[in-house]
């Protein structure tokens, strides 16, 4: 079991001078501990993984983030986050296209989040509007789903279209004009690299949460998850997972997550799931 510290403080005297995050181990446990300058020498070096050095540049006036990944015996890479300073907002581009959600089973609700694709349909989790079994199977899917945009209080119902409960993904059509999709992205995320979480965190609404992959393949359960340092909750299930350029790179699934892990379906077993869809229901 691992688990990650999710901060943007130094974990040993909570400095927001940040200069490095290490992974170590400890006890058989993974961990991230962002250190300040004068605490460099806390972790046990023997124990070190990776270390990502973060630097403060400025290019043009404006403070751009270098992740600079100095693992030992390989030359240092540098990873330049293209959004930094370009005035890319990731939440902004993609609000619009990100909706809370609202299942209904009987007296009981259930809240999670969603996105739109192409043709005013919505991906989310399976487990959000559908009851699932110890063994992963539907036991009932809502009598009645809706969702709401960012900041309004008008309620849309969706129609129910298909879910994978194996692959933890559902499709859902939401039936209105001049709905906007979230692009997808062309590369997979990367260990390292930052992404974005937009969705209902705990069912208050919509946000975003960042955070970093800390390993973008694991199976568990013979599916594949990105592992992320995102702080997700009850509610971001079934959100968009975002890279840099605020593009798709996977579908938030917080019911998955161990304590301190969050995990996120990555985009290839999203485009699988939709060859799925158009195979079992538009053929």
């Amino acid at each position: 079991m691992g688990m990650v510290f999710r901060c943007d403080r130094c974990e040993v005297c909570g400095s927001n001078e940040i200069d490095e995050i290490v992974e170590y181990e400890k006890d058989g446990n993974v961990f991230y501990g962002y250190q300040c300058r004068s605490c460099l020498g806390e972790f046990n070096s023997e124990s070190k993984f990776r270390v990502f050095n973060l630097k403060n540049q400025k290019t043009d006036g404006t403070s751009e983030q270098v992740l600079q990944d100095s693992g030992v015996g390989e030359k240092p890479a540098v990873k330049k986050e293209e959004n930094s300073g370009s005035g890319l907002n990731v939440f902004e581009l993609n609000r619009d296209s990100v909706y809370s959600i609202v299942s209904v089973f009987g007296d009981q609700l259930q809240v999670g989040s969603g996105f739109i694709i192409e043709g005013g349909y919505m991906i989310t989790n399976a487990h959000v509007i559908a009851k699932l079994n110890d063994e992963g199977k539907i036991e009932t899917i809502s009598s009645m789903i809706l969702c709401r945009a960012y900041k309004s209080n008008e309620k849309y119902e969706l129609e129910f279209v298909y879910c994978d409960p194996k692959k933890d993904l559902a499709i859902l059509k939401l039936d209105r004009e001049g709905l906007k999709a979230v692009t997808f992205a062309k590369e997979p995320v990367r260990t390292g690299e930052r992404i974005y979480a937009i969705g209902n965190s705990a069912g208050k609404g919509l946000c975003i949460i960042d955070g970093l992959v800390s390993n973008d393949s694991r199976t568990v359960k013979d599916n594949e998850y990105i592992v992320i340092t995102a702080n997700t909750l009850h509610g971001n299930s079934g959100g968009p997972l975002l890279n840099s350029d605020g593009e798709l790179v996977g579908v938030v699934d917080a019911m998955s997550g161990e304590l301190g892990i969050n995990y996120a379906i990555p985009l290839e077993s999203l485009k699988e799931f939709l060859e799925k869809v158009k195979e079992e229901v538009f053929e």
